[in-house]
């Protein structure tokens, strides 16, 4: 800041008074680093003397002026922290900022390169889908009107990040590119690859299980949102049956389950899990029931399907239906008795 004055006789000392208590002499005052506790009024003294020629006093002239200094500066955006949130549930986030000089400032919302979504302070997120996870800017300014110079608008910005977590649900669970279907088919000795596809944030812990004849067996658990399981050299006693998979995440109140059967075509062969009593010893003039269980698919069809014989001496005489010999087969078709 430069200060000119005029007197008769020329001015005999400059002085400026600072708000600090420092003091400069000078036309000129500078400050050497501006900050806003520069904010404040300044003063001025200009003095001279005058010693007239019939006059035995000196007559001091002075004159004091002053001004006021504001520094401009910009708001300043705040860090927001990441926000994890669950689906369909709302979230409200206020952008904290500093206000700077001049204290208006205007807020403007954006989600990741998209146009502007809000322009308040607050921002509301209601009902929150998948659609809504990704980076949210906070970009505020004001404006700033410097002495001599043209007006400008000044900028900053915060940014962070919404992730929406959900329960997990099973997608698809399918094998060898077979999709939506209840039962499958398959041959005796056959290669299958079970394949299990769930949605899932965090990802999920996915199983895939046999539940052969009411038991479970695992037969592979990983922590992802996808899983395979194979298995060598399908068997009919031991792998036809329902096959689950199953999958949660921390969401999840219970775990998600998908399954279908799988159908292994095979001949009749005695069942492993039920082998016949081969003697039995009752008294003379009792009943006795005699079965036979058998694994096969497709079972056998028609009352012919399963023949009952009794050794006569050396000779397997056929048995029939009469009032001693009674025959009857399971409604499954895999199991005879007399």
């Amino acid at each position: 800041m430069t200060c000119a004055s005029k007197s008769n006789p020329a001015p005999l000392r400059y002085e400026w008074k600072l708000r600090w208590g420092e003091e400069q002499n000078g036309t000129q005052l500078t400050i050497k680093t501006l900050r806003e506790s520069s904010n404040n009024v300044y003063t001025f003294e200009v003095i001279n003397e005058m010693n007239a020629t019939f006059s035995d006093e000196i007559v001091k002239g002075n004159l004091t002026t002053s001004f006021t200094f504001e520094i401009l500066s910009p708001s300043a955006a705040q860090f927001i922290e990441n926000y994890t949130v669950l689906l369909n549930t709302t979230l409200s986030v206020v952008c904290p900022y500093i206000p700077g000089n001049p204290p208006e400032t205007r807020f403007m919302w954006f989600r990741g390169n998209t146009s502007l979504i809000r322009s308040e302070q607050t921002l509301l997120l209601t009902s929150l889908k998948t659609a809504d996870e990704g980076s949210y800017t906070c970009k505020i300014s004001n404006i700033l009107d410097p002495t001599g110079r043209d007006i400008e608008e000044a900028f900053d910005e915060t940014t962070f990040y919404v992730d929406v977590k959900y329960p997990s649900t099973i997608k698809r669970f399918y094998i060898d590119g077979l999709f939506s279907t209840n039962t499958i088919s398959i041959t005796e000795g056959q290669n299958v690859t079970f394949y299990c596809e769930a949605d899932s944030d965090p990802v999920a812990v996915l199983q895939i299980v046999n539940k052969t004849r009411g038991s479970e067996h695992l037969l592979r658990e990983i922590h992802d949102n996808t899983i395979s399981a194979e298995v060598s050299n399908a068997r009919c006693e031991y792998d036809m049956g329902v096959y689950q998979c199953k999958g949660n995440n921390s969401y999840n109140a219970v775990k998600q389950v998908m399954e279908f059967e799988i159908m292994i075509l095979c001949s009749p062969r005695p069942s492993p899990f039920t082998p016949p009593i081969k003697t039995s010893f009752r008294k003379i003039n009792t009943s006795v029931i005699l079965s036979f269980t058998i694994v096969a698919y497709p079972p056998p069809n028609g009352k012919t399907a399963y023949s009952w014989r009794k050794l006569v001496e050396q000779y397997w005489e056929p048995l029939n239906n009469t009032s001693r010999h009674q025959i009857s087969i399971s409604d499954d078709r895999l199991q005879s008795s007399l």
